[in-house]
C-alpha cells in the first residue's frame, strides 16, 4: 500500500473511532468526569484524523507532481522516449543480409558519441551541415585532437545548382545555404588542431540522405521529398561478410562521389560594400563539372 492510501485509510479509521466514541459518550450513563476524559480523547483522535487527511492531500499533490514530472521526462517536448526507441533487428529479419542491425524512430535524438570518438576513419555526408556540426562540436573537437583519426566531410558545393532546389525545399535562399556551408567550414577549421586530419569536400550532385560512415558501421538518415517537416528515421548498418552488405555499397558510392567533388576547406563568404550581397571567396578554382545531372539544372 502506498503512502497516499495509508494516509486516507488512517484518516477514515480515526474519524470512525472518534464518532463512535462521541456517540458512546452521549448514550452512556457514565460519570461526568469519565465523559470529559473520553471527549478529550475523541478530540485528539479527530485532530489526528485531520492531520492524517492533510498528509493525504499533500501526498496526492506530491504524487501528482511526480507523475507530471515523470510524464514530462518520459515524453519530453516531442515524445522523446518514443523518438529514442530503437528496434534491434532479429536474426531472421531479411534485411540482416544487408547488415541492418538497428532502426531509430527519430534520428535527431541519436547519440553519435561512440561513432565520433571511436571511429578511426569517419566520412560524413550532409547538405550544409551547420546544425549537426553545431550540436556535435564538442565531440568533434575531442576527435580532432587525435592525430590518428581521419575525418572527411562531403557537403553540397557552394556553386552546386542543387542549392537552389534545397533552398526552395526549406523555404530559404541559395545565399542563405551558402552562408550555412561557410559557417560549417568555419566551425570545423576553428576547432581543429595542427595535427588534425580533416578534409572538406563540396560535391555537385544531391543528397538523398545524411550519411555517417566508419570502418565498421554506416548510419543513414533518409530525407523526405516534400517540403513538409517530418520525423527522419535512422538506420544503422554493420560491415558484414555478405554479397548484399550495404556498408560496402555505401563505401563504393562515396568513392564515386569523390569524382564529383572539390576541396572547399577554405571556402568563406564575405559581403560586398553595400552589405547586401554575398561574395564567394574560395582559393580553389571552381569549375562546375560537365556531368552534372540535367534534372538539377
Amino acid at each position: 500500500m502506498n503512502r497516499s492510501k495509508t494516509y486516507i485509510v488512517s484518516s477514515v479509521t480515526l474519524f470512525v473511532i472518534a464518532i463512535s466514541l462521541i456517540v458512546f459518550v452521549g448514550l452512556s450513563s457514565i460519570s461526568t468526569s469519565i465523559q470529559e476524559i473520553l471527549m478529550v480523547i475523541a478530540g485528539i483522535i479527530v485532530i489526528s484524523a485531520l492531520v492524517s487527511f492533510q498528509r493525504f492531500l499533500e501526498q496526492e499533490d506530491l504524487d501528482s507532481y511526480k507523475q507530471v514530472k515523470y510524464q514530462r521526462d518520459y515524453y519530453g517536448s516531442a515524445n522523446k522516449q518514443l523518438a529514442q526507441a530503437k528496434f534491434l533487428i532479429g536474426e531472421d529479419f531479411p534485411g540482416k543480409s544487408l547488415g541492418l542491425i538497428e532502426v531509430s524512430i527519430d534520428g535527431n535524438y541519436y547519440d553519435y558519441t561512440s561513432l565520433i570518438l571511436e571511429s578511426k576513419n569517419l566520412k560524413i555526408v550532409l547538405n550544409e551541415g551547420r546544425s549537426w556540426v553545431s550540436r556535435n562540436l564538442n565531440l568533434l573537437r575531442e576527435r580532432f585532437k587525435n592525430p590518428n583519426m581521419e575525418t572527411v566531410f562531403y557537403l553540397l558545393h557552394p556553386d552546386s545548382p542543387m542549392l537552389t532546389v534545397l533552398a526552395r525545399k526549406v523555404n530559404s535562399t541559395p545565399d542563405d545555404q551558402r552562408s550555412k556551408i561557410a559557417d560549417t567550414i568555419r566551425l570545423l577549421n576553428e576547432n581543429k588542431c595542427p595535427e588534425t586530419k580533416l578534409r572538406i569536400y563540396g560535391h555537385f550532385l544531391y543528397n538523398p540522405y545524411s550519411l555517417f560512415l566508419s570502418e565498421d558501421f554506416a548510419i543513414v538518415v533518409p530525407y523526405f521529398i516534400s517540403r513538409a517537416r517530418k520525423t527522419l528515421n535512422l538506420f544503422r548498418f554493420q560491415d558484414i561478410d555478405d554479397a548484399y552488405c550495404h556498408h560496402k555499397e555505401l563505401q563504393l558510392d562515396l568513392k564515386e562521389l569523390q569524382n564529383d567533388s572539390e576541396d572547399i576547406s577554405h571556402y568563406t563568404l564575405n559581403y560586398d560594400q553595400s552589405g547586401k550581397d554575398f561574395i564567394s571567396k574560395n582559393p580553389v578554382v571552381i569549375d562546375i563539372k560537365p556531368n552534372v545531372p540535367n534534372e538539377l539544372l
